[in-house]
């Protein structure tokens, strides 16, 4: 699995995915909800569309590929997979530091 804010491979730490590079740890309920639906491809995502727009850089955890988001969705262009179920999860939650070890 890829980390969605920056790419880079997810590691299991701790009985969790994380991100190594990010110091982003996932929630245990995160952890789990991307195992189902990107590892063991037991369900599909919801795809929640937003009245907004995210804004950001998100990557898909099955592939890696970057999200292009369009009309409120954050949707994989390779597996199909969105990820808008999860971004304010995400975004409140999941702390990740940039390359200049900045948190964002």
């Amino acid at each position: 699995m890829f980390c969605p804010k920056c790419g880079e491979s997810l590691d299991q730490v701790d009985g969790v995915w994380a991100c190594r590079r990010g110091e982003m740890p996932l929630s245990g309920h995160l952890s789990a909800e991307f195992t189902e639906i990107y590892v063991l491809k037991i369900r599909a995502s919801e795809p929640h569309r937003a009245t907004f727009q995210w804004g950001g850089t998100w990557y898909c955890p099955g592939c890696g590929v970057r999200f292009e988001e369009q009309a409120g969705m954050m949707t994989c262009d390779q597996c199909g997979q969105s990820l808008n179920e999860f971004l304010f999860e995400l975004v409140e939650f999941h702390p990740h530091k940039d390359v200049n070890g900045k948190w964002r």
